[in-house]
C-alpha cells in the first residue's frame, strides 16, 4: 500500500472503482459520493488547509480516501492535523467480504503511520494528529495500532482519546 496526494485522475479512478463495487453489492453510495465530492473540492482549493490523500492498494488500484484538515497551521506552536475521514472501498463494508480484524489492523497501521508522518512534513507541520474514528476502524483499533507503532517506527508520541477523537501528540 502507499499514500498519494489526491489528483483528479486518481479520484476519477477511485470513483469508477467504487461505483462498480456499489452496484455489485447493492449498498447505499451516499458516504462514497460525499467523499469523492469532498476530495474534488479539496483538489480545486475550495477548502483552505484541507488535504485529500488516496490509498493505493498492493494491486496499484485506488482503494480509499483520507481527508485531513490542518488546524491553526500558521501558529508557531499548537497546530494539529486532523484526520477527519477515512473512507475505504465499499467492499470493506460487505459482511461477507469485509476484512477480518487482522486485516483492519494492517490497514489502520498503514493509515496511522503515514498520517503521523505527515505531521513532520513542512506542508502539514504540527504537534498533534487527531483522528476522528468511525464504525469500521474504531478507537480500540486505533489504540491497538498506535501501541505497536513505536516498535515499527521511531515515532515518539503520547496517546489519548476524547470522545470520538483519538490523539497522537508528538513528544
Amino acid at each position: 500500500m502507499k499514500l498519494e496526494p489526491a489528483t483528479i485522475e486518481l479520484v476519477d479512478q477511485l470513483d469508477e472503482r467504487w461505483k462498480s463495487q456499489l452496484d455489485a453489492l447493492e449498498i447505499s453510495g451516499l458516504k462514497y459520493v460525499g467523499a469523492i465530492s469532498r476530495a474534488r473540492e479539496v483538489i480545486r482549493g475550495e477548502h483552505a488547509d484541507n488535504y485529500a490523500y488516496i490509498i493505493i492498494n498492493d494491486a496499484a488500484c485506488p482503494d480509499g480516501i483520507l481527508l485531513l484538515s490542518h488546524a491553526c497551521p500558521r501558529a508557531k506552536e499548537g497546530s494539529w492535523l486532523k484526520l477527519l475521514d477515512v473512507i475505504l472501498a465499499p467492499i470493506y463494508s460487505d459482511v461477507d467480504q469485509a476484512p477480518n480484524l487482522d486485516e483492519l489492523v494492517g490497514i489502520a497501521s498503514f493509515i496511522l503511520a503515514n498520517a503521523y508522518e505527515l505531521t513532520g512534513k513542512e506542508q502539514h507541520k504540527s504537534q498533534e494528529l487527531k483522528i476522528c474514528s468511525d464504525k469500521l476502524i474504531d478507537i480500540k483499533i486505533w489504540r491497538e495500532v498506535a501501541s505497536k507503532l513505536p516498535d515499527m517506527f521511531e515515532l515518539p508520541f503520547e496517546m489519548s482519546s476524547h470522545g470520538q477523537w483519538f490523539v497522537l501528540k508528538c513528544k
